[in-house]
């Protein structure tokens, strides 16, 4: 919390990464992760999300607090750089600009004031890929910013439980079940509408087993895409 107030967003205990989640269903959780689960973090956020380039991108993330987990994404072939969505947003909107970022990374709400900006102002730069976080992601919503970025919008399902989802090539939410156990407990008699029941297979610093989520996920049965993990129609 004195991280959150001061804005610095340094400090570990004794190694470990503390942080509160964004707090979208009304209550901040707090998270907690050791340096190899940093590390597994940040390497299946390259593999399944930002994807492996052997040129060097520029990554600008949008986030209420910064943390220790996303500095870690910084190496030789990506660029990461914080912006408070707490400051000014005409100060974000020209340190955004000159950045000249590849991929950005922010919640629809954010993404909705960066898009308008976008419209008043060319940026000058295009970007090649944006992954909306934190806030369910509305159809309508995700149909306005593709039509003023021209480039498709992706997904990552996280919260205080964990790295849940991210999207595949074919645009749709899979739950990762290599690494997580994903129960259900159904909310309706057609058993198409669940609460994710969450098990993480290797979070050891904060175990994170058969933990219930408030969520209720809408699931889709199959994806073009031929993934055999567990498909998601809506949350």
């Amino acid at each position: 919390m004195r991280a959150e107030k001061e804005r610095d967003f340094s400090e570990t205990v004794r190694g470990i990464t503390v942080g509160l989640s964004t707090g979208t269903s009304g209550n901040k959780g707090i998270f907690l992760a050791g340096e190899n689960e940093r590390a597994r973090w940040v390497a299946a956020v390259l593999h399944r999300v930002i994807g492996f380039r052997l040129k060097k991108r520029k990554a600008a993330f949008f986030l209420r607090a910064n943390s220790k987990l996303y500095e870690s994404a910084n190496s030789r072939l990506l660029e990461f750089k914080f912006f408070d969505i707490l400051s000014d947003h005409e100060e974000n909107m020209q340190r955004l600009y000159a950045f000249n970022p590849d991929i950005l990374v922010a919640q629809p709400s954010v993404l909705l004031n960066i898009a308008k900006y976008f419209e008043s102002k060319s940026p000058g730069f295009r970007l090649k890929k944006i992954i909306s976080v934190a806030e369910v992601l509305e159809p309508q919503d995700k149909k306005y910013f593709e039509n003023v970025f021209h480039v498709r919008i992706d997904e990552v399902y996280q919260c205080t439980e964990g790295f849940l989802a991210c999207t595949c090539k074919k645009g749709t939410l899979h739950f990762n079940e290599d690494f997580l156990i994903i129960g259900k407990d159904y909310v309706d008699a057609e058993k198409k509408r669940f609460n994710p029941v969450i098990t993480d297979l290797y979070r050891t610093t904060q175990p994170v087993i058969r933990y219930r989520l408030d969520d209720v996920i809408v699931e889709k049965k199959g994806c073009p895409c031929g993934s055999s993990f567990l498909a998601i129609e809506a949350i």
